[in-house]
């Protein structure tokens, strides 16, 4: 593994070296926007990501901006980052302090993310590279998750 040279040992006391196979990362987002219909077009113009929202922590906001969801490479395709995404939404759902998630994705990465009950809604108007980016949103209801008991992911990260 490439960066098992780097690798740092934990803080938990171990001799073992500890190498982060996968992470989400995410801020809370002030967008004020009531839950309603995410057919209804305003819904959709205000929860979109702007470039301002990758900036900025905001506690108590409701909303949650996902920024980035990875895995080593060498770790995809074997179910890694699901599990992570279904953990993440059940603590989210959890807290009872979120209204939706929201967050721009590549046009390849769209059905997967669709899989977990996000709605795509359409390009983005924010650019990061020369890939063309798009909006989704998930809510309370329509996201997929784990059933308590059965979370295999209780942190942010897999090590």
């Amino acid at each position: 593994m490439s960066t098992w040279g780097t690798a740092r040992f934990a803080e938990t006391g171990s001799e073992r070296r500890s190498v982060l196979l996968a992470h989400i990362m995410c801020t809370l987002v002030d967008k004020h926007v009531p839950c309603r219909d995410v057919e209804d077009a305003g819904y959709q113009r205000q929860v979109r990501l702007v470039e301002s929202d990758m900036e900025q922590h905001i506690d108590g906001a409701r909303t949650i901006a996902l920024h980035s969801v990875a895995v080593l490479p060498q770790f995809q395709k074997r179910g890694l980052g699901s599990t992570l995404v279904k953990g993440f939404i059940q603590m989210v759902k959890d807290c009872g302090t979120v209204d939706r998630i929201i967050l721009v994705t590549r046009g390849d990465l769209v059905g997967w993310y669709e899989n977990f009950g996000f709605i795509n809604l359409g390009k983005s108007d924010l650019v990061h590279g020369q890939s063309q980016w798009f909006d989704l949103v998930g809510v309370q209801g329509s996201l997929v998750s784990h059933s308590r008991t059965n979370v295999p992911v209780l942190g942010l990260g897999i090590f």
